[in-house]
Formats: structure tokens, C-alpha cells, sequence
């Protein structure tokens, strides 16, 4: 059998831990808001969807790793 003190314990860091998300989810809500709102229609595309290939082109060969 668990320790009460330990269940208590975890249950309290739980609510801890779901308060926070809450917060913010509060401030994340609006600013995802002022993006939902439509702002016109989406311009059609010209171009295929998938433009880039493999492998990939780069101007500049690669810098080794001195990690």
C-alpha cells in the first residue's frame, strides 16, 4: 500500500502542473485567435506544392563538425 503523504503529494503536483497548462492556454488562445480570423481569399499558386528535391543544393560545401 502507497503512503498518503506520497499520493497527496502527487496529486497536488498534478494540479500544480495542470493550472500552468491552463495559464497558458489562456495566453496562447487569443493570439491564436487573431490568426484564425480570415483575411480574404488564399492566392492560387503557380507553382507545384513540392518545389524542393533531394538532394539538396547548397552554395557552400559543408562545414566540418567541431563539436
Amino acid at each position: 500500500m502507497r503512503n498518503l503523504d506520497e499520493v497527496l503529494r502527487e496529486k497536488e503536483m498534478a494540479l500544480l502542473r495542470v493550472r500552468q497548462e491552463i495559464e497558458a492556454l489562456q495566453v496562447v488562445a487569443p493570439m491564436l485567435m487573431e490568426r484564425m480570423e480570415p483575411v480574404g481569399p488564399e492566392p492560387a499558386r503557380s507553382e507545384p506544392a513540392s518545389k524542393n528535391r533531394w538532394p539538396l543544393e547548397v552554395d557552400a560545401p559543408p562545414q566540418p563538425f567541431l563539436g
